[in-house]
C-alpha cells in the first residue's frame, strides 16, 4: 500500500491559494475532530504512523509511540461517517478510535488566522500540554 501524494493541511497567513478555515466535527459521542483549512499546493511530507486515540478533552489524537499523544488534525474537506462514530477522508477513507494509521505531515503546521487558537480556546483540556499532528492522505494499516 503506497501512501499517496501529501499536501499540507492549512495554509500559513498570507500565503495565496487558501481558502476556508477549517473545521472542528462532533461525533455523535460528543468527541470533537479537528479538520484544516484548504491548501492548495504541495509541500514535502514526513510519513507518519500511529494510532488514533480519545485523549483528554474528548478529542481525537494520534499516538505515535512518542511520550505525549498529540492533537490529531486531519485533511481539508474530511466528514463526519454515516455511523457518526468515525470520520471519512475526501479520498473515501474511513476512521476510527482505535484505527492504526499512516499518512504524511508537512512543515509549518496550521496558522489559518488564529484557527488552532480558537480551538484551544473551545476545547483546552485536548490540547494542554499537547503538540499537533496534522496529517493528509491517510492510509489505514493492515491489522
Amino acid at each position: 500500500m503506497a501512501l499517496s501524494v501529501v499536501v499540507l493541511l492549512a495554509c500559513a497567513a498570507g500565503v495565496s491559494g487558501c481558502s476556508s478555515s477549517g473545521a472542528q466535527l462532533t461525533l455523535d459521542d460528543g468527541t470533537s475532530v479537528f479538520v484544516g483549512a484548504k491548501y492548495s499546493g504541495a509541500v514535502p511530507a514526513i510519513g507518519v504512523p500511529g494510532t488514533i486515540v480519545r485523549l483528554d478533552g474528548d478529542c481525537w489524537g494520534l499516538d505515535d509511540g512518542g511520550s505525549t499523544p498529540k492533537v490529531l488534525v486531519l485533511e481539508h474537506g474530511t466528514t463526519v461517517s454515516e455511523d457518526g462514530r468515525g470520520v471519512v477522508t475526501p479520498d473515501g477513507v474511513e476512521l476510527h478510535v482505535g484505527d492504526d494509521i499512516y499518512g504524511g505531515s508537512g512543515g509549518g503546521g496550521i496558522s489559518d488566522n488564529g484557527l488552532v487558537e480558537q480551538w484551544r480556546k473551545e476545547l483546552p483540556a485536548c490540547f494542554a500540554r499537547r503538540g499537533l499532528a496534522a496529517v493528509s492522505f491517510i492510509d489505514p494499516l493492515d491489522s
